[in-house]
């Protein structure tokens, strides 16, 4: 709701939680936020999100702690996940977050 009934705040909580990860060039960029997006749609399965995008499981948990790393937000500590997945739902709904000229 937060994502489309604010866009320019969505924006920038897009930018602030996903910080480098979004400075990536577009092919690694895209490849982890759809592990992202894949791993929160399996409820934080490495095993079944692995199997969703033909990679194997230690693959998924490489692109994740590489996503942690960047955004400095740990999967497994609920407030950062739920950040996380904020940021993630402005990225995939609002294309402009993307490209945002203000970060």
């Amino acid at each position: 709701m937060l994502v489309v009934s604010s866009p320019s705040t969505a924006s920038r909580i897009g930018h602030q939680v996903l910080g480098p990860l979004m400075d990536l060039p577009e092919s690694q960029r895209e490849q982890l936020l759809t592990t992202m997006s894949t791993y929160f749609a399996v409820d934080g399965s490495a095993d079944k999100a692995g199997k969703l995008l033909f990679c194997h499981p230690n693959t998924i948990r490489y692109r994740l702690r590489r996503i942690e790393q960047l955004s400095g937000r740990s999967f497994e500590r609920p407030l950062d996940s739920a950040e996380l997945y904020i940021a993630l739902q402005a990225v995939l709904r609002l294309p402009e977050v993307v490209r945002d000229p203000l970060h």
